[in-house]
């Protein structure tokens, strides 16, 4: 492929801007909380795990890890769909 001209540029922005503006508001609003949602599964997962080599518990009611490992799992999963979708 050659270079990126100006016009492909423009183009391809003025296809992103039809995309959000076709967007739901619910579909905005899960796009929007997918981030986040993701981020916190995640770290939700790491804490869960490292709590169980160690120990520590995360979650007072989680004394196994499994609520903070599978559900910190789910929700990073559910968060990386709604933030990609």
């Amino acid at each position: 492929m050659g270079r990126s001209t100006e016009l492909d540029r423009r183009l391809r922005a003025e296809a992103r801007a039809q995309a959000r503006a076709n967007l739901s508001g619910a579909a905005r609003l899960r796009k929007r909380l997918g981030w986040p949602l993701c981020i916190a599964g995640a770290a939700l997962f790491v804490a869960g795990a490292i709590g169980a080599v160690t120990g520590i518990e995360v979650l007072p009611f989680d004394r196994h890890h499994v609520i903070s490992q599978w559900g910190g799992g789910a929700l990073a999963m559910v968060g990386m769909i709604w933030a990609t979708r």
